[in-house]
């Protein structure tokens, strides 16, 4: 979910236009605690030609299992996902500022102006670059 926040928040502050925002938590019968969020974003003056999405963002953590009728949780299997496959996310390379903490495609405008003592390259999943506390750049939306 932080990603899409992130991606929302940059694009406020650096064009100071205005963005749609709207979640929406999807519970499944009587549970007291919601399967997840439906994230929906649209950017005003450009009719969503900067911002546009609908996404579905699941109410899990590796690591934690959660019992969503209850709302109890506990410590779990660290390596087990939220449907029990092992699945691999792809790996990509990055460009990030670690002045700003905000990570770029490598073919960003932005990230060519990088000042070198702040430039770092990154290879990883975008999940992993997320969990060291970066965030997408507003631009590039990698």
């Amino acid at each position: 979910m932080l990603p899409f926040e992130n991606m929302v928040a940059d694009y406020v502050k650096e064009t100071n236009n205005h963005v749609l925002y709207r979640v929406t938590p999807i519970f499944d019968g009587n549970n007291l605690l919601a399967k997840g969020v439906q994230i929906e974003a649209k950017s005003v003056e450009d009719n969503g030609e900067d911002i546009l999405f609908n996404v579905f963002c699941y109410n899990s953590q590796p690591g934690v299992e959660i019992d969503y009728a209850t709302g109890e949780s506990k410590q779990g299997n660290a390596s087990a996902n939220w449907n029990n496959t092992s699945t691999t996310a792809p790996q990509n390379h990055y460009i990030l500022n670690t002045n700003s903490k905000k990570f770029h495609n490598v073919d960003c405008s932005s990230a060519k102006t990088i000042k070198a003592e702040s430039k770092k390259e990154f290879a990883g999943t975008r999940e992993e670059i997320v969990a060291q506390g970066y965030s997408p750049c507003g631009i590039c939306k990698p």
